[in-house]
C-alpha cells in the first residue's frame, strides 16, 4: 500500500540513509515503549472491562473532528507518546490505530505523516509476531494453509478486500473525516453490552 511514496528512499538509500536511520531509532524506541507496556500487563494483569476500551477509542476517533492541522515532525518527544498510546492500546477494546493515529494528530503530525507513523510503527510487531508463531508452531500451519487452494483464495481475496479497506481509511484519514468511524463503535459496544447481560 505505502510502496509508491517509500520507493524513492528505498532506490536512494544512500541520500534518504538519515532519515532511514532515524524513523528505524524512533521506531525502535515507539516499539520498546509498546513492549514495555506488554510485560508489565502480564505481570501486574492489568485489565479494563471490553466496553470502556471500545468507548476509548469511540472518543478517541471522535475527537479527531476537533484536531486542526498540523505540521509537526515525528521526533524522539512524540515517539515516546506514540509508544505509551500503542502500548495502552493493548487493553482490551481499545483500537491500536485509533489511539494511536489520534495521538500522532493532536501532536501536530498531519494527516498522511499520522496515518504513515501509525502502520509504520506497528510494521516490526506484526513481523515479530509473525516470527514468533511460526517458531512456536514449528512451521506446520504455513505448510497446511499454503497446500490448501481454498485458503490460497481465501487468502487472496481477504488481501484485496484489505487493500482496499485501508485505502478508503486513508481518504477518509486525509480529509479529515476518519472521525466519521467513532459511531461505528456502536455496534461492538451495543453487542458487548447485550452478551454481558
Amino acid at each position: 500500500f505505502f510502496f509508491a511514496r517509500w520507493f524513492f528512499m528505498l532506490t536512494h538509500l544512500r541520500a534518504c540513509a538519515p532519515m532511514l536511520l532515524k524513523l528505524i531509532l524512533l521506531g525502535a524506541l515507539v516499539d520498546g515503549i509498546t513492549a514495555l507496556f506488554f510485560v508489565l500487563m502480564h505481570v501486574t494483569h492489568v485489565t479494563i472491562p471490553l466496553g470502556f476500551g471500545l468507548c476509548i477509542t469511540a472518543a478517541a476517533l471522535y475527537s479527531l473532528r476537533f484536531c486542526a492541522a498540523g505540521n509537526t515532525s515525528f521526533a524522539y518527544p512524540q515517539a515516546l507518546v506514540l509508544g505509551t498510546a500503542q502500548g495502552l492500546a493493548l487493553l482490551p477494546g481499545i483500537s491500536r490505530f485509533a489511539l494511536v493515529y489520534t495521538s500522532a494528530r493532536w501532536l501536530g503530525i498531519n494527516h498522511r505523516r499520522a496515518f504513515e507513523i501509525t502502520w509504520l510503527i506497528e510494521f516490526p510487531l506484526i513481523i515479530a509476531a509473525s516470527f514468533l508463531s511460526v517458531y512456536l508452531d514449528g512451521g506446520n500451519q504455513i505448510r497446511v494453509l499454503l497446500s490448501d487452494p481454498i485458503a490460497l483464495v481465501v487468502m487472496f481475496f481477504a488481501s484485496v478486500i484489505a487493500y482496499a479497506a485501508l485505502y478508503v481509511i486513508d481518504r477518509l484519514a486525509v480529509r479529515n473525516y476518519l472521525w466519521l468511524l467513532s459511531f461505528y463503535m456502536i455496534i461492538p459496544l451495543v453487542v458487548w453490552m447485550y452478551l454481558s447481560w
